[in-house]
């Protein structure tokens, strides 16, 4: 057998990663015509699945239509086949993908997670109708709610959240519970927290455990401040006693006296170097010949004292810090287990499995060594692994492949990664480049092979150059902070494979970066703002188009100020410009839905609908409405509260109100489609691609498990909100995106308006670093969670902290790496020039283009010659005019929204009225009819339940509203009968479609459990014909039941259609 190998492919930007990709996989391909089937290709973008496969496939139809291949010389060496021979199996390949599509393995990781889950799901306990939740934050937010809730009757909980309180206030934070507490509770979705052993998540539930060990930290902290004010306060008498005086002493009340008397107080103070320089060898006291009095205080045992006290600091700072930092964010470490003991309930009442939670889940599989029978059992036995953008894999995601591709590489199979850690930029989303670093690290030649792709074939001749340049210089001016921490080699491995070759195939290119002053008129930022028109006219000037522009930004506050200023220059400018340049600008924030008067509007409507008496969603209503249909008096137009309903008729259609009126009860595709037509809100353009947009959502909404009005405006208001038009390729627009978005992306001309962001995390936010505890008595707990500060360099988290240091500085480094790597012909930035703390990247670029020795590989730098420090300009290469010839447009303009004819679209035809008929069973689905019909009596705790239970048959478009009143009436009747009623009476405590968990982990779901007055009854429901498989089912309940000790007094099957009842 062959030996396996794993070849880990470096890829920088524009290297060509996904040519290769195509490449290696075509290969296999033409190996073994169904190798597809037993290849696994991973990665993290839905575009970037999208794109291989669409390369597959497009090359493969080129190789069967005769047509030229860049593959094809490649794929000829490697396979040792002829053309022809190439050519004619390509057409059989991309049949047989084509026909057996769904085992064609090109997917995202969370896709073919969702692929896992799908398989596993009666293994892990989901029913039948589950649905996967890609996005937790809704989940989260109602876990937060309930567990402060269960406060009420968890005295325990109570009592924690009360000392959460009242530390925030003590320390000075937000009095508000639940907002600190959502702020913090994603972190139950950090890895560092999800790989804790079960023993180490048990020990954090343990209330009483926690305050042992909260008083245990402060303790210490008390026992340490306690010695310190005693010796200070003995040091203080000496003062008195011999009257000594700050002038006595060396940098007088800076040193000595004024470390003795914040000590006194009770206040920490570190010992600065003139209180150090009293204690060292030789010491010195004072600036001269000590004072007489200070003499004699210094023999009389003051030296001592202080110099006690500083030996003391010294050795027990450490731990004193590190309790100090531990307490900052215990509560909270507290309350996660609370809430993901909510978030466990919410997600098993409903039938919900939570996607983040799928790579925990197949990794506790995976370590009972049941890796290749997971992937077998999804209905794919593969062989070859090829994951995508390593860099950006976690931790969990990696323990999960590694055993499948060790799997693969013992059975001779040969596996790869592609990766880049310069462009590790989703550290936020659990992603770890230590994985690839470590994996690079273990490269031995023969079974770990490092292929490096050294060739940059996006960018032009002079954006390589300075690219290069300037990235091997950068590691360097980190040197002062890195080195200290022994991290500088690390840095420099991490950016080792940053030089890349210059094909020769785009000569030119153009890089201009200028550092601005602020004046007294004006801020750096207002500059660039009022400099971007001009800039973009100049760019079009040289034949580029709109769509060749690219305006990167670190986030969206910096891309709405970049968005409303190009607004505003354009609706100012003369038309002469209009006509001569286009400004046509897009960006998340401009494509947001909720930005839409159109759809704020219909969501108006829904608030409306859920509550009529809601004054202010009246008021939305007719102010977006009057935006959303172009009226002049959008703007002018009063909002009477006490006449809001009145007043609006003058501007609303004739009858709305009865519309309103007809809504409230109908689906919610209905209820928006009906809206959208009745206010004409799809006749105006500009509302079109917001309403196609908004109806797509609606759609899908209406078919999760809760597709009612209120439900819809919970969704919307905590993730609707986030939603946004998909802008077309081949829309000739500006576009502003962040450089996180940016990834994967490439423009002609790239513009960085803002390079000010920090190198280390902001200190006004609340990050988050988990930490290990490796010595006692911190290590009685398995982790902690500490505010990220550079306080805790003095802790014994010391070295975790220069880790996270390193990983921050790293992000923001290669932020600026993917953001200059995005260009293909030029590169505009601007920056601050006189840097400030939060704006250290400005910092590293000037020191790096003005840096004038030698590259690590022994060439000259060069970008200094290009850099007047006067001006503050850095100019290096030329933007060449371009003469494109314009392509007519492809697109398709659609001036109106269609809105559907509901009174003529295709209809059910619920005949419910023989639902009731025995004798007409023949004429109806029986099995559909079943299941309705168990769906509405399990709604059906009493006969108060009827009308509502019926109603949601309404609202599913089961039955039609005319049919409902006879409907109800129907059921009261069938429920009111003797022997019967008592099923459904009051106070019963009913168990519907409750669920029994067998031994052999098989589960059992009798209809109806009853019990009342001691004594338990089962009722099951039964749609069709008597049978003796229902008599066995039932005397199966009776037994589980009274095993489980309950006091089953009697067990019956009502046979509705025919109105029999059995006793069992």
């Amino acid at each position: 057998m062959s030996v396996g190998t794993l070849t880990i492919y470096s890829a920088s930007a524009g290297s060509g990663k996904t040519h290769q990709l195509t490449g290696i996989y075509l290969e296999k391909l033409f190996r073994s015509r169904f190798s597809y089937r037993r290849i696994l290709a991973v990665t993290f973008t839905h575009k970037a699945t999208a794109e291989m496969k669409d390369r597959i496939l497009n090359e493969l139809d080129k190789l069967a239509g005769g047509l030229p291949s860049s593959y094809l010389t490649d794929i000829s060496a490697s396979t040792g086949k002829s053309e022809a021979i190439i050519r004619k199996e390509a057409g059989e390949i991309l049949s047989s993908i084509l026909h057996d599509y769904s085992r064609f393995s090109v997917s995202t990781i969370d896709s073919f997670y969702q692929k896992i889950v799908r398989a596993f799901a009666r293994d892990i306990g989901l029913h039948s109708g589950f649905d996967i939740v890609t996005d937790h934050n809704i989940i989260l937010s109602k876990a937060v709610d309930n567990m402060i809730s269960s406060a009420a009757k968890d005295e325990a909980l109570k009592d924690w959240l009360l000392m959460f309180a009242r530390a925030n206030i003590e320390e000075g934070k937000s009095w508000d519970l639940r907002r600190s507490i959502t702020a913090l509770a994603g972190e139950l979705f950090n890895e560092k927290f999800r790989l804790l052993p079960a023993g180490e998540k048990e020990k954090l539930r343990d209330k009483d455990f926690l305050v042992s060990y909260i008083d245990e930290m402060k303790a210490l902290m008390s026992d340490f401040t306690a010695y310190i004010k005693q010796a200070a306060l003995k040091a203080n008498a000496f003062f008195d006693t011999y009257g000594l005086t700050d002038d006595m002493f060396f940098q007088k009340g800076k040193g000595v006296p004024s470390f003795i008397r914040t000590a006194a107080a009770g206040e920490f103070k570190i010992p600065n170097s003139y209180v150090r320089s009293a204690v060292a060898d030789p010491p010195r006291w004072s600036s001269g010949k000590p004072a007489p009095a200070l003499e004699q205080a210094l023999e009389a045992g003051l030296a001592d004292i202080v110099r006690d006290m500083v030996a003391y600091y010294d050795r027990n700072t450490a731990a004193y810090k590190t309790a100090k930092a531990i307490l900052s964010y215990i509560y909270i470490l507290g309350i996660l287990s609370d809430i993901l003991v909510q978030v466990r309930h919410i997600t098993r009442d409903e039938n919900l499995f939570l996607l983040s939670d799928a790579g925990e889940l197949i990794c506790l599989i995976t370590d009972k060594d049941q890796a290749p029978f997971i992937y077998e059992k999804v209905g794919n036995a593969f062989e070859n692994f090829m994951i995508d953008e390593f860099q950006d894999t976690s931790v969990i995601q990696w323990k999960n492949f590694r055993q499948l591709i060790e799997n693969s590489m013992a059975q001779g199979f040969d596996n790869l990664v592609v990766g880049d850690i310069k462009q590790s930029i989703y550290r936020w989303r659990n992603s770890d480049w230590h994985t690839l670093r470590d994996l690079k690290r273990s490269v031995d030649g023969s079974r770990f092979i490092s292929k490096p792709l050294e060739t940059n074939y996006r960018s032009c001749s002079n954006i390589i150059r300075f690219n290069n340049s300037l990235f091997s210089i950068i590691p360097g001016q980190l040197e002062p902070e890195l080195s200290e921490a022994g991290q500088l080699l690390e840095f420099d491995e991490l950016f080792s494979e940053v030089v890349q070759n210059d094909p020769g195939r785009k000569p030119d290119g153009y890089v201009r970066l200028e550092f601005i002053e602020n004046t007294e008129e004006s801020k750096w930022q207002e500059e660039v703002l009022n400099r971007l028109p001009e800039l973009i006219e100049s760019i079009q000037d040289k034949g580029y188009s709109a769509s060749d522009i690219g305006i990167l930004v670190r986030d969206n506050r910096e891309g709405a100020v970049v968005l409303k200023k190009i607004l505003d220059y354009t609706n100012s400018c003369p038309e002469e410009k209009k006509s001569r340049y286009n400004y046509n600008i897009v960006s998340g924030e401009s494509l947001l839905l909720s930005n839409s008067p159109a759809v704020n509007f219909i969501i108006a409507v829904l608030m409306v609908l859920d509550n009529p008496k809601d004054m202010i969603a009246r008021a939305l209503m007719l102010r977006n409405f009057l935006l959303a249909t172009g009226s002049a008096d959008a703007e002018k137009v009063a909002l009477p509260a006490e006449e809001l309903i009145v007043f609006s008729q003058i501007y609303f259609p004739e009858g709305y109100i009865e519309l309103l009126d007809s809504l409230r009860n109908q689906p919610l595709w209905n209820i928006t489609e009906k809206v959208t037509g009745f206010f004409g809100l799809g006749n105006f353009s500009f509302n079109v691609p917001y309403l196609n947009a908004f109806q797509d959502i609606v759609l899908g909404q209406a078919s999760a498990r809760n597709p009612g009005i209120a439900s819809f405006l919970e969704w919307w208001n905590t993730e609707g909100v986030k939603k946004s038009i998909a802008v077309p390729d081949s829309q000739d627009s500006i576009r502003v995106l962040t450089i996180h978005k940016s990834k994967g992306l490439e423009f002609e001309i790239v513009i960085l308006p803002f390079l000010s962001w920090n190198l280390d995390h902001k200190p006004f936010l609340s990050n988050i670093l988990w930490a290990v505890p490796d010595s006692p008595p911190f290590n009685k707990l398995g982790i902690v969670p500490l505010r990220y500060s550079s306080e805790l360099a003095d802790t014994i988290f010391a070295d975790q902290y220069f880790d996270e240091r390193l990983s921050a500085y790293l992000d923001n480094i290669n932020l600026l790496y993917v953001a200059f790597t995005r260009a293909v012909s030029a590169i505009f930035g601007f920056a601050p020039a006189k840097p400030g703390a939060d704006s250290r990247i400005a910092s590293v670029i000037s020191k790096a283009i003005s840096f004038t020795g030698d590259h690590p590989d022994g060439s000259p730098a060069f970008l200094h010659t290009f850099f007047d420090q006067d001006s503050g300009i850095l100019e290096f290469g030329n933007l060449p005019d371009v003469h494109r010839e314009t392509a007519p447009g492809m697109g398709l303009f659609v001036g109106e929204y269609p809105v559907n004819d509901l009174n003529a679209s295709l209809k059910l035809k619920f005949n419910w009225e023989d639902y009731l008929d025995a004798g007409k069973s023949d004429a109806r689905g029986k099995i559909t009819y079943g299941r309705m019909m168990h769906d509405l009596f399990s709604r059906i705790l009493s006969a108060d339940d009827v009308p509502e239970a019926v109603r949601k048959m309404v609202r599913a478009g089961e039955i039609t509203k005319q049919e409902e009143d006879s409907m109800i009436r129907n059921i009261h009747s069938l429920i009111g009968q003797p022997h019967v009623n008592v099923w459904f009476a009051e106070g019963n405590v009913v168990l519907n479609e409750a669920t029994l968990l067998m031994p052999d982990s098989g589960t059992r779901r009798p209809d109806r459990v009853i019990i009342r007055d001691g004594k338990t009854y089962i009722v099951d429901f039964k749609f069709g014909e008597e049978s003796d498989s229902h008599l066995r089912q039932v005397r199966e309940y009776r037994k589980i039941l009274t095993e489980m000790a309950y006091d089953v007094a009697g067990a019956y099957i009502w046979y509705v259609d025919a109105n029999r009842i059995v006793t069992v």
